[in-house]
C-alpha cells in the first residue's frame, strides 16, 4: 500500500476544469486508477501512486500523484501506444500539470497531422 494520498476534491476539480475548458463540460470522465512509477532513479523498485485517467479522441491521458503536491503526466495514442510527456518531469500544481499535458498533446496532434512523426504520419 502506498503512503501517497489520493487526489483531493480540489485537485480533481483543477484537472477536470482543464479538460472542460479543452473539450467542453461533461465530455471527459476522470477515472481513478493506480499506477506504478519509479520515483527515484537511484533506487530499485516501483511505487504505487494514485492516478486519474481519461480517454478522448483516440488519446489516453494519465496524471499520477507522486507525493504531496507532486504530479507527473503522460499521454499516448490508441493506434500506436507511443508514450509522450511534457518536457517538464514533475509539477507542484495539478492545474499546471493538466494544462501543460493538454498543450503537449495538442502539439503532438499537429505534428501527426503534418506528417512529421515517423517520416510520413500514421
Amino acid at each position: 500500500m502506498s503512503s501517497i494520498p489520493d487526489f483531493t476534491a480540489t485537485e480533481k476539480w483543477a484537472i477536470q476544469s482543464a479538460c472542460d475548458e479543452r473539450w467542453g463540460r461533461g465530455k471527459v470522465e476522470l477515472v481513478p486508477a493506480d499506477v506504478e512509477i519509479k520515483l527515484d532513479p537511484e533506487r530499485e523498485g516501483l511505487t504505487s501512486c494514485p492516478a486519474l485517467f481519461w480517454h478522448m479522441d483516440g488519446w489516453n491521458f494519465v496524471i499520477a500523484k507522486t507525493g504531496e503536491r507532486r504530479y507527473r503526466c503522460q499521454f499516448f495514442h490508441s493506434s500506436d501506444l507511443d508514450q509522450y510527456a511534457p518536457q517538464r518531469h514533475e509539477f507542484d500544481d495539478p492545474a499546471e500539470c493538466a494544462v501543460t499535458l493538454l498543450r503537449a498533446q495538442a502539439d503532438a496532434v499537429l505534428t501527426r497531422e503534418a506528417g512529421i512523426e515517423g517520416g510520413g504520419g500514421k
